[in-house]
């Protein structure tokens, strides 16, 4: 019984120790042997049988001594190891005496020092990862990033941090094609980089290859190509120079000259002759990259462009195995983990996560109408709309300014709609408390200027549930509370030299007047009696006013240069 117990209790540890749920992307084939662990703290005695891979271990101290740590990759030995013969495909051993990693190719070794550093990072005892074997390999074989334009955030620094990131993600291919590079699409195509550019671009394909991937140089002629032969000859001289700079892939995107007289053709025979004279005469050169379906080409720019490849770089190694809502948690643990939860509630209700998550937008936010109205629905709601309102400074007052003055427009917009929702709310609860002038105060806080819905549809968020909510809920909320703001007066209005005019009759005693007024504008308001005596006037700057219609005051004259959003006389004024 003893025995049994020992055996169960062994079984319990292994289980909640290590999970394919704690790396990223997730492996696919992922075996506790264990509850031994090896001891990396005082670093690792490194056997190189094919290669060195020196600079793709940073994460280690590489010393003569302690656990072993054997790299190896070939097709012959991956075959002998069980590893699926696809590019990036390793298998990961992890004994307490060694640690062995043998890769289909050099991409799979690389891959799996990756999968290695993950298990660094987070082993509960600092440098002890426990017995495991790991079987892995990508599901896709098109996992790469495009840089297709030179926006703003895509200087050098960005350029290295998003190949680190690829790096992490097992992403095999930059694909360096800015259309905004003179020396890739400009006028200086056909000239080699000066050397402070020339040195950048070595330093991208340096940082490239420790991250197991490749960095592919493109071509992209210009509307003036003509397609002679002196402009083909300076074309393939140019991927001479490229190749003499270090570049071994490359790619050739003819975009800009599509419209050209006999394109096709022309098209087919270019790429010959680059085929023909140049790949095949460069053993070391792999195929040329003529299309970029099925790799990322980012539409967006900025720092906020991260997130994306972390969602769509995890989905791409193991698509059965990627779970959303976990790869978001650890990629905005990765990227941001001072704002980690306000960031994870902008990605999740913005609109953010469902294109590189595969997440549904606001899932799991219940969501109600006024029939459906309770205090406990109501509080957990407006908890969750107050936490949007509070993104925008939380993201403001961090340490990533970068990102926040990347997404600052669409932070603005983010926080406003958290403000209209959570009003929806407090807008039920007055409607069933019957609270006439807490209810259409709040309502006409709530309107949208037409300024305000252009910078919403500039800046969107929350498209797919929460501002279609925040807009049905006004019209219905509008509809089932008019009809308790007592007993209405019919009116005469009509409009003169920017002067809204109202006559009602003498039965009406007082009037809630809704503007759409979200800036404070001034408006001035005049009551009047019957013979045309000014009885009354008020100088406000709000969106609600209500007042009394005193000494049978019948006619309102307002002036602004705001929206009146609805005028009601009554004739039981509370």
């Amino acid at each position: 019984m003893r025995r049994l117990l020992s055996v169960i209790f062994s079984f319990v540890v292994v289980s909640v120790t290590l999970s394919a749920q704690e790396i990223h992307p997730a492996p696919h084939d992922l075996q506790i042997i264990s509850t031994k662990t090896a001891n990396l703290s005082k670093g690792v005695a490194l056997t190189e049988l094919n290669g060195s891979f020196r600079n793709s271990i940073d994460f280690l101290d590489v010393k003569g001594k302690g656990v072993k740590l054997i790299l190896d990759y070939g097709r012959s030995v991956a075959e002998q190891a069980g590893i699926r013969p696809v590019s990036g495909a390793y298998r990961l051993e992890v004994t307490s005496k060694a640690v062995y990693i043998t890769g289909y190719d050099r991409k799979g070794v690389i891959y799996g020092l990756q999968t290695l550093k993950q298990l660094v990072e987070t082993a509960e005892k600092p440098f002890r990862i426990q017995e495991c074997l790991i079987h892995d390999w990508p599901d896709n074989d098109k996992r790469g990033i495009v840089e297709a334009f030179n926006g703003y955030s895509w200087q050098q620094k960005f350029r290295l941090e998003m190949i680190d990131i690829c790096g992490r993600l097992k992403m095999d291919k930059y694909i360096y094609a800015p259309k905004t590079d003179p020396y890739v699409a400009g006028d200086a195509w056909y000239l080699p980089y000066p050397e402070g550019k020339s040195e950048g671009i070595k330093d991208l394909m340096d940082a490239a290859g420790k991250n197991g991937m490749d960095f592919v140089w493109c071509m992209r002629p210009d509307s003036s190509f003509s397609w002679s032969e002196s402009e083909c000859s300076l074309l393939m001289g140019k991927f001479e120079i490229m190749y003499f700079l270090g570049v071994r892939s490359f790619g050739i995107f003819f975009d800009a000259v599509k419209d050209t007289e006999g394109y096709e053709e022309k098209k087919a025979a270019m790429l010959k002759r680059i085929s023909d004279d140049f790949i095949a005469k460069k053993k070391d050169v792999g195929p040329l990259l003529t299309d970029l379906t099925g790799y990322f080409v980012p539409e967006d720019d900025g720092e906020s462009l991260k997130l994306s490849v972390y969602g769509i770089g995890g989905y791409a190694w193991n698509n059965d195995a990627f779970d959303s809502l976990n790869s978001l948690e650890w990629a905005l643990e990765s990227s941001a983990p001072e704002i980690k939860d306000p960031y994870m509630t902008y990605a999740l209700h913005s609109g953010v996560a469902p294109s590189a998550f595969r997440l549904p937008e606001s899932e799991g936010l219940e969501l109600f109408d006024i029939d459906e109205y309770t205090p406990e629905r109501a509080e957990s709601l407006i908890a969750e709309f107050s936490k949007i309102e509070g993104v925008r400074s939380a993201i403001r007052s961090s340490s990533y300014k970068e990102l926040y003055r990347d997404l600052e427009p669409w932070l603005v917009e983010f926080e406003k709609l958290g403000a209209r929702c959570r009003r929806i709310i407090e807008c039920m609860k007055h409607c069933r408390e019957n609270n006439v002038t807490s209810f259409w105060s709040v309502y006409a806080d709530n309107l949208m200027s037409e300024n305000e819905r252009r910078l919403y549809d500039e800046y969107a968020s929350g498209s797919v549930r929460l501002h279609p909510y925040y807009q049905s809920m006004m019209d219905a909320l509008y509809e089932e509370f008019s009809s308790k703001s007592g007993d209405k007066v019919e009116y005469e209005h009509f409009r003169t030299d920017g002067m809204d005019t109202y006559v009602a009759p003498l039965t009406a005693e007082g009037c809630y007047l809704i503007m759409n007024n979200p800036e404070g504008h001034e408006v001035i308001i005049r009551l009047a009696d019957g013979s045309g005596r000014y009885v009354a006037e008020f100088c406000i700057d709000t969106s609600y006013f209500e007042f009394e219609l005193k000494e049978n005051a019948t006619k309102v004259e307002i002036l602004s240069d705001i929206e009146i959003f609805d005028t009601i006389f009554v004739n039981k004024f509370e």
